[in-house]
């Protein structure tokens, strides 16, 4: 795998809309949703730009899932630390 690990697990394509669905749900108001993501998401600055916190949070949640998705190679281990060893197993 070019640019990634040799023999590394891809992360299931239907796992990344449960990713949308999760982030959108999970916290009901826009402020705790967006601390989240800025506070985990604080050494990938790359990721956060540009995402539009003041619109749907669904939305937001989409696009960085889709940042994530089409550079899997180089932000796997980021989409698996958003949601702790026993939820990232079953990603894969």
């Amino acid at each position: 795998m070019a640019g990634g690990k040799q023999g590394a697990r891809r992360i299931k394509p239907g796992a990344y809309d449960a990713i949308v669905d999760a982030l959108a749900v999970v916290f009901w108001n826009k402020q705790p949703f967006e601390r989240f993501l800025r506070l985990a998401l604080q050494d990938r600055p790359e990721l956060l730009a540009g995402l539009a916190f003041g619109g749907l949070k669904r939305q937001v949640a989409s696009d960085l899932v889709m940042r994530l998705g089409q550079n899997e190679d180089r932000y796997q281990e980021v989409t698996l630390s958003l949601f702790g060893a026993p939820v990232a197993e079953e990603l894969r």
